[in-house]
């Protein structure tokens, strides 16, 4: 009798549960695999979903990672709450039941699960889509990636392929951005007048990184030349100095400061920097979403960067696209992407420029 009571009480609490519902009404949805990495290699695989679930018109499934109860995704009642956290490609959270093609996720039933991990994957999908057969009750799972050329080429056999986004559809950067907002406000910085602000990313791989980064991956986190050129497009295009503020998880981020300083001095540009309490795992939230009140950005493939340019609006954006080894076996950056973006322009203008076509400064 009290197993039995017990059971009526689980089964109502259960009815009761607004997911169970939703999965009960045979709803669909899509979710994001976890890399195990930072902040930002967060936010890329939530922007990766995000994008599949917006074109195919299926619901967001969120599932927590470190800060993520601090976004609006946390509490937006169009993402489908309640999923596990999921942080391998592979399928070892399903809980599989006796009933043929039916298994759970957390309080979810599904009939079926796409994993997009290879081309196949896809191509098996994409068929899916473009039939009569409805996609109820289906769970398509989008496996974490990079966007970096170097790491597909780095490891070919782990990222066999992947998503492309459009990171300049308006809806699609606009429900995004919802998804990605602060709950809190986030303080608004102080800028001198009379300068074009541009927000300056370094990944020196201090305190978190335990390799040489800049020797196994060049583009997450590049030589200081990268931002010397970086500068002077922003400068030759620039009618105003340039208010520098160099972003990094370095413990010691003055150093950037003092050297920027006395290399760049075009059109007396200044320089700044936090100045104390700077470390990898501090000011995670205040510092990303700094990075919107800037004119213009210096980005790398780090994440944490990378993701704000497509993120924000800006006059102005530089990137890596490619690194080659020069002499004494050092990376140099070449080419570098360069964006220039108006309110009077529907999308961004993007080029690529060459190291030797890259402007000198007088």
């Amino acid at each position: 009798m009290k197993s039995a009571i017990i059971r009526l009480v689980v089964f109502l609490c259960l009815m009761s549960c607004p997911y169970v519902n939703a999965a009960s009404e045979g709803k669909s949805c899509v979710r994001y695999v976890l890399s195990g990495g930072r902040f930002g290699d967060n936010l890329l695989a939530v922007a990766h979903a995000k994008w599949v679930s917006y074109s195919l018109g299926l619901p967001l499934m969120y599932s927590p990672f470190p800060y993520s109860d601090q976004l609006q995704i946390s509490v937006d009642p169009s993402v489908v709450h309640g999923g596990c956290i999921c942080i391998s490609p592979y399928d070892d959270e399903l809980q599989f039941s006796r009933t043929p093609y039916v298994f759970h996720l957390g309080c979810y039933k599904f009939f079926s699960n796409y994993v997009l991990r290879k081309q196949i994957d896809y191509l098996k999908f994409s068929r899916l889509v473009l039939s009569d057969i409805s996609l109820e009750r289906t769970l398509v799972t989008v496996p974490s990636f990079p966007e970096s050329p170097h790491d597909f080429r780095r490891d070919p056999g782990f990222y066999n392929t992947n998503i492309e986004v459009d990171w300049d559809d308006p809806d699609f950067k606009e429900e995004i951005r919802n998804l990605l907002a602060p709950i809190c406000t986030i303080p608004k910085l102080q800028f001198p007048e009379g300068y074009t602000t541009v927000a300056l990313h370094i990944r020196s791989g201090a305190g978190f990184d335990e390799f040489d980064l800049q020797k196994v991956l060049p583009l997450k986190s590049p030589p200081l030349s990268y931002y010397m050129d970086a500068l002077k497009l922003i400068s030759s295009v620039s009618t105003k100095p340039l208010y520098v503020f160099v972003f990094t998880d370095d413990p010691h981020p003055e150093r950037f400061k003092v050297f920027f300083g006395s290399v760049f001095s075009e059109k007396e540009s200044v320089f700044e920097c936090r100045m104390e309490n700077n470390k990898h795992d501090l000011n995670v939230l205040e510092d990303f979403f700094a990075f919107s009140q800037f004119d213009c950005l210096i980005c790398t493939y780090s994440y944490f960067s990378y993701v704000a340019s497509k993120l924000f609006d800006y006059k102005m954006v530089v990137t890596p696209v490619d690194f080659k080894i020069g002499k004494f076996k050092k990376n140099i950056i070449d080419p570098i992407s360069f964006q220039l973006k108006d309110p009077s322009m529907k999308r961004p203008l993007k080029m690529i420029f060459r190291k030797k076509d890259q402007p000198q400064l007088h």
